[in-house]
């Protein structure tokens, strides 16, 4: 199933397809993933008992990203690229403050995900899973009504971005996590990690 992204004949839903996308995922009213979304360095309030900076961050349901790399004919090693990110939230107090960034066409965007481990409900547990996106826009939203087993109105986003880190580390059962590894990619190609 195609994804949306920055071409809009190769990746656009329709109303079937979208609902498939929120039918497939399993419904967690207590999930431990969040999203936060900065621009200009004011961070956009959510609902999410995570916060960042005391700013509530935005509850997701699910999030896709991809890499890949493309190789020329004749060549050993590929230059790598990325889609942009595309998430699945319920529909909330921060719907509203996302569509004014996606129809401004805001450029400056920092989105962060941070993924847990069955931590419950302590918020002091640190992400054994971090994404970091700069310089991203939202370039599709999506506003409908579906999911199982309760309907309720959600949005998927589709972001597009300059550059991004990804961050794992494992995570004991204190909610601390040990050594972080680090790999970073820009959208120009660029390789790197540690």
């Amino acid at each position: 199933m195609p994804f949306p992204g920055s071409d809009p004949d190769k990746y656009v839903l329709s109303p079937n397809e979208a609902l498939g996308v929120l039918d497939s995922l399993e419904y967690d009213e207590q999930s431990d993933i969040v999203m936060f979304v900065a621009s200009a360095g004011n961070q956009v309030a959510g609902e999410d008992t995570r916060t960042l900076d005391d700013v509530p961050g935005l509850f997701i349901t699910s999030f896709f990203f991809q890499s890949y790399a493309l190789q020329a004919a004749g060549s050993a090693s590929g230059m790598v690229s990325a889609e942009p990110l595309t998430v699945v939230r319920q529909c909330d107090a921060a719907t509203a403050t996302l569509a004014s960034l996606h129809y401004k066409q805001v450029e400056d965007l920092v989105i962060g995900i941070d993924v847990f481990r069955a931590g419950g409900v302590d918020v002091k547990a640190d992400p054994f899973f971090s994404l970091m996106m700069e310089g991203g826009r939202i370039t599709s939203q999506y506003l409908f009504m579906g999911g199982r087993p309760i309907r309720r109105p959600h949005e998927i986003l589709t972001i597009d971005f300059t550059g991004f880190t990804v961050e794992t580390a494992p995570q004991v059962t204190s909610g601390q996590r040990g050594g972080v590894r680090t790999a970073r990619l820009s959208k120009a190609g660029k390789r790197g990690g540690k």
